[in-house]
């Protein structure tokens, strides 16, 4: 005679750990070359100073996004004179 089990077999075959872990280094490591990328292409720079918004336009130049006013209050806000 079965006696039924309130908590069924929850157990996962080996072969389905296995590709757990397999996906799970490989987006590890995705994410951890976009981290490395990312950074060596922020320390190249762009000569923008840090917080700054700059736009490549298609001829490679930066464009800055910010208005003048942004600047004030960032410098209002930095105790520069406005």
């Amino acid at each position: 005679m079965d006696i039924a089990s309130a908590y069924p077999n929850s157990a996962l075959p080996a072969w389905e750990l296995v590709m757990l872990a397999v996906v799970m280094a490989a987006c590890l490591a995705l994410w951890l070359i976009l981290v490395f990328r990312a950074e060596k292409s922020s320390a190249r720079g762009t000569g923008q100073a840090k917080g700054h918004l700059a736009v490549a336009a298609p001829d490679g130049t930066a464009e800055d996004k910010h208005s003048d006013a942004d600047h004030a209050a960032v410098d209002q806000h930095h105790g520069a004179a406005a």
